[in-house]
Order: C-alpha cells, then structure tokens, then sequence
C-alpha cells in the first residue's frame, strides 16, 4: 500500500489504481485495504467500484478502526451516484 501513496502523490492516477486492484486481489476482506481502495476510487471519479468496497467493508470490517472513515466514504460515493 505504500506504493499506492507514493504514486498518489506525484499524481500517477494509473498505476495507483493498478496497484490497489491487486492489493484487493491478494486480500480481498482486509479492511485497511477495501478502505483505502473506497477512497481512491471515489477520488477517481469511479463511484460504483468506490461502493462496492465500502460495501464490503460494512461486511467485514465491522468494529473496526475505520469505521467512520468507511461510513463516510460510503455516502460521499451515494452523493456522487446522486442517490
């Protein structure tokens, strides 16, 4: 996920993304990791992928440290689907 940061930060949008979708690969139920991916697909313009791990992460990630973070990111991609 470091990878992921570096490549935000010098506004490699592409390689971001790519790097996240295999981090989802190689753990899929890993909350840090369906969070972050929420996020970076919201700020992408990518609503529906951006749910979808949101989704996932009210499945699992449950009592979590980033649960009002994922509960925010879950709205922010409602309001982006005009829901």
């Amino acid at each position: 996920m470091t990878a992921c940061f570096q490549c935000i930060r010098s506004g490699n949008s592409p390689l971001a993304e790519r790097d996240v979708s295999v981090s989802l690969r190689d753990v899929p139920f890993d909350p840090e990791a369906l969070n972050f991916a929420g996020f970076l697909f919201n700020s992408l313009g990518d609503p529906g992928r951006a749910l979808e791990c949101f989704e996932k992460y009210n499945l699992f990630g449950n009592r979590h440290t980033y649960d009002i973070a994922a509960r925010t990111g879950l709205g922010m991609s409602y309001v982006m689907q005009g829901r």
